[in-house]
């Protein structure tokens, strides 16, 4: 059985030059963690 979750999380750590935040999708699995953008920016506010 495998056990892994996915989550659409707003990645605070990398802010673009536009001033905006990437969105990207994180895929925990077997306890590691990975990310991959959605190619999406929003602004932190929102």
């Amino acid at each position: 059985m495998i056990n892994a979750s996915v989550e659409v999380v707003c990645y605070k750590s990398k802010k673009l030059a536009n001033g905006s935040f990437p969105l990207m999708l994180r895929i925990c699995k077997d306890g590691k963690k990975t990310y991959k953008s959605l190619g999406i920016s929003m602004d932190p506010t929102l």
